[in-house]
């Protein structure tokens, strides 16, 4: 097929200024661009975790850390807990001809 479009955590063609900082150091270490959206995932969990421990770094208290947190500005959108849970975009991408775009963002 000339078309297809498929789910991803993160869309690194975004023009925000943490995904274009991400994608610049990724490249900076690792000498391409991410090919997909999980390293920016893992890089949110990261930073998500750091956030949640910053006034207690006990289990407990990352816990109840990632409990409080809405709207976190990560690499892959808006990120918030709620319940056992966490709610963020997904975007679907479109690869045509071998060239990658945004086909559209689903919060």
């Amino acid at each position: 097929p000339d078309t297809i479009y498929y789910a991803s955590q993160a869309s690194m063609d975004r023009e925000a200024p943490i995904v274009r900082s991400f994608v610049k150091s990724y490249e900076g270490l690792f000498g391409n661009a991410p090919q997909t959206g999980y390293a920016a995932l893992g890089f949110d969990s990261i930073m998500l975790l750091a956030a949640a421990g910053e006034k207690d770094s006990t289990a407990a208290g990352i816990r109840n850390g990632l409990a409080r947190i809405t709207n976190f500005e990560g690499v892959c959108g808006k990120i918030s807990f709620h319940g056992n849970g966490a709610e963020k975009p997904i975007y679907i991408i479109q690869m045509e001809s071998g060239q990658k775009s945004l086909a559209t963002m689903l919060e």
